[in-house]
């Protein structure tokens, strides 16, 4: 399941059935999230604020390691 955001932050989603989150910021980095919970993808879905979400129930609270090279289809 993929998403895209109207953010200054994250630019998009993508998440998995076996709770990998992936995270595109609009700086051009991407992350991957081990482990998350689907209502950690939800609510990062139906926020108001992507990246202020991010910062308050995904960062440091799971595994993340920087992706190189990924490339999204359009």
């Amino acid at each position: 399941m993929s998403i895209t955001f109207d953010s200054s932050a994250l630019d998009r989603a993508t998440y998995d059935v076996n709770g990998t989150l992936i995270l595109k910021f609009t700086s051009g980095d991407t992350y991957s999230y081990s482990n998350v919970p689907e209502g950690i993808f939800e609510g990062l879905r139906g926020s108001d604020s992507a990246g202020k979400y991010f910062r308050n129930n995904i960062l440091n609270k799971y595994d993340g390691n920087k992706i190189e090279n990924l490339i999204y289809p359009d």
